[in-house]
């Protein structure tokens, strides 16, 4: 109970400060940040005087007195991290979705309160499931299998007669080369030959 009066009572001194005291523009920024990257908020506003140091994020606040060197807060998450001897510094480790919205860091001193302002955007990023690697590559090599099946199939055919017998090189004969004879042509070359052969020797008696 003490703890918590003594930051209602800090809360409440904020409140009085920033109507009685002069208060400077709020320096405001955007920042879009992917589901899980680290985030550093840092307040770069001169500490040299400040009397009291608190942050804000909806419902959840730290709040440091420099004069009573005490430190209040009641941020859950473990992520968020206010180091307590630089308390003008926030961190965030893999921010997510959660931890989107505006972040306010407020600094008072004897010449009034500064503020900085941070909109945090958190995009979730979208991964694709290791499996649909898996599947796709036996996929592509079955692919790739059938294709050259296909391709050799095709060529075997290509290389054969319509009676079913390989087609003969019909590249034409080499100088000095031999082209061979059918059978058919060699028979009757033979058949010639020996009715030549015939009317030498009948002429030859005469």
């Amino acid at each position: 109970m003490g703890i918590m009066f003594s930051v209602n009572q800090v809360a409440l001194l904020f409140i009085l400060l920033s109507v009685t005291w002069r208060v400077c523009p709020d320096d405001y920024r955007s920042m879009l940040v992917s589901s899980g990257d680290p985030i550093m908020f840092r307040c770069n506003i001169s500490s040299r005087d400040a009397t009291q140091i608190i942050w804000i994020k909806g419902r959840s606040y730290f709040t440091h007195s420099v004069s009573l060197n005490q430190t209040f807060s009641n941020f859950s998450s473990p992520r968020v991290t206010i180091d307590h001897n630089l308390p003008t510094k926030l961190s965030i480790s893999g921010a997510q979705p959660e931890d989107a919205g505006l972040y306010t860091c407020s600094i008072s001193g004897v010449y009034g309160v500064n503020s900085m302002k941070w909109n945090l955007t958190v995009s979730e990023t979208t991964h694709r499931p290791w499996y649909f690697v898996y599947i796709l590559t036996p996929a592509i090599g079955l692919l790739l299998c059938g294709v050259m099946s296909v391709v050799c199939l095709c060529r075997k055919f290509r290389t054969r007669t319509p009676n079913g017998d390989p087609v003969q090189n019909q590249d034409p004969p080499q100088p000095g080369e031999e082209v061979p004879l059918r059978q058919g042509h060699r028979a009757n070359n033979k058949k010639r030959s020996q009715y030549k052969e015939r009317l030498n020797s009948i002429y030859g008696h005469m």
